[in-house]
């Protein structure tokens, strides 16, 4: 519903403008446009927020891993555990 408004919209913007040589955005359209870019705006801020969370996960399990190495025991342990790829996952999950 709403695209087809939007398109719409902006085809009767077209006309206006090849109509008028002092064209100037129509309100509905002015309308559409700014609520388009609010969306736009709130679903990046979304997504960069869980791409920032995710990579924090990651560089913490990392420096986890990174403490485990410096015992003894612990490096036995990272290198038959599943550690490492689990922090190779998460890091592919904030990309």
């Amino acid at each position: 519903e709403g695209p087809v408004q939007v398109r719409m919209a902006l085809k009767k913007a077209e006309k206006e403008f090849e109509l008028r040589s002092n064209w100037s955005v129509p309100e509905t359209l002015q309308k559409w446009l700014q609520l388009t870019h609010e969306v736009e705006v709130q679903y990046y801020n979304i997504k960069k927020q869980n791409a920032e969370m995710h990579l924090a996960i990651a560089k913490d399990e990392a420096e986890k891993i990174k403490k485990k190495r410096s015992t003894v025991f612990g490096t036995l342990h990272v290198a038959h555990s599943s550690s490492l790829d689990e922090v190779d996952h998460k890091i592919l999950e904030a990309k």
